[in-house]
């Protein structure tokens, strides 16, 4: 008979999941919630910041390979 033991990190990474959504849905509840159209917004530009740093970076190092 074949016995299924439960992965311990898997079931915290599920309790902890749950305590997060149950945040979120009283910050909610609350009314502070922020528009979807406000947060892609905000990711957009971290992402677009963080993709320019690493550009900016990388044509740093092949300017001092060039000296």
């Amino acid at each position: 008979m074949l016995k299924i033991i439960p992965n311990v990190e898997h079931q915290a990474w599920i309790e902890n999941t749950k305590q997060k959504i149950a945040v979120g849905i009283a910050e909610l509840d609350r009314g502070e919630g922020i528009d979807g159209p406000t947060i892609m917004n905000q990711y957009l530009q971290q992402f677009q910041a963080e993709k320019q740093s690493k550009q900016d970076g990388s044509n740093e190092n092949t300017q001092r390979n060039r000296l």
